[in-house]
């Protein structure tokens, strides 16, 4: 099994101190990275031998509740699961042979694990791939939606080298026409011309071929990073892109990000933000998300999962 996180983990006596969600993201991660299951009593073994907790039993019980959270996660991603669980252990069974095949779910459980092997003086972000995995999650975004039925537009992270956008009117043209919603306010354009993508990465719609606009339609937004919650969820503003374009009809607001949320706090997310709100558990529940990826990114993806697992293995050193 891969070394254990930093945080989200506290000695555990009377009272349970440790994460569900970050030991379960830990046993994916292992899982995937080993190709093979990963039982209760390994998980039991390892938090007893790093003195997380000292009575098996009392161990027993928090284990418990994290193959609970796995098999909601399991769940929510339907027949597409890529997670086969039983009472006593959690295996991925298309990580057999290697991970590559679930390259790209495993990034997204890296994304998320990851920020718990950071020092606690440490910022969770910035690894010095930041922009390359900004850019790889908006990719498996993309596929994603575009396997739910959706057409695409990016407009966030331009390149994988992140060599700049274009000039926001640009920017602003390209959605018009893609949306075909020709009215726009040239005076706002031009104010807001410093605004890199005013919070607008993906645009999505589900288009008719008669060209009149008025589409259902999706403004996404990416977030990567471990401090995606408060102001981020707040973007795109609707509020300034309806300044923007005269739609024929609103878009929807959607935030996509790589974290497997709760039932409960998915619900509050929402409830808060009013959104469309894409956590892994929506991205993987279509079939050909990986398949979906353009062969440059695909093999950006492999790398960056096998470097995030060699840190790792550093890690437990």
């Amino acid at each position: 099994m891969i070394a254990l996180p930093r945080r989200g983990l506290a000695r555990s006596v009377r009272k349970h101190n440790c994460s569900l969600n970050t030991v379960a993201d830990w046993v994916e991660a292992s899982a995937i990275n080993e190709g093979e299951p990963v039982s209760q009593s390994d998980v039991i073994d390892c938090l007893i031998e790093h003195q997380i907790y000292r009575e098996q039993d009392f161990c027993s019980e928090f284990v418990d509740d994290v193959w609970q959270v796995l098999k909601a996660r399991s769940k929510r991603m339907g027949d597409c699961t890529p997670m086969t669980l039983t009472k006593s252990s959690a295996d991925f069974p298309d990580a057999r042979d290697g991970w590559s095949a679930l390259s790209a779910y495993a990034l997204c459980v890296l994304l998320s694990l990851l920020p718990q092997y950071r020092e606690k003086n440490e910022e969770a972000d910035p690894r010095p791939d930041y922009n390359i995995q900004g850019w790889l999650f908006e990719e498996i975004t993309a596929s994603s939606l575009q396997a739910q039925g959706w057409s695409v537009h990016t407009t966030g992270w331009q390149t994988k080298d992140s060599e700049g956008n274009p000039p926001f009117d640009e920017l602003v043209l390209e959605i018009q026409l893609f949306l075909d919603e020709f009215d726009g306010n040239d005076h706002v354009i031009e104010v807001l011309g410093q605004r890199k993508d005013a919070g607008v990465d993906l645009v999505c719609a589900n288009k008719y071929p008669d060209l009149r606009g008025a589409y259902p339609s999706l403004f996404v937004q990416c977030a990567s990073g471990a401090n995606w919650r408060g102001h981020k969820l707040l973007t795109p503003s609707l509020d300034v892109w309806r300044r923007i374009i005269q739609f024929k009809s609103v878009p929807l607001r959607a935030f996509s990000i790589p974290f497997s949320l709760s039932n409960t706090e998915y619900e509050v997310q929402v409830s808060n933000s009013v959104l469309v709100l894409l956590d892994r558990s929506r991205l993987f529940a279509v079939p050909g998300v990986l398949e979906g990826l353009k062969a440059e990114s695909k093999a950006a993806v492999e790398q960056w999962v096998a470097e995030a697992f060699d840190e790792l293995a550093e890690a437990a050193i």
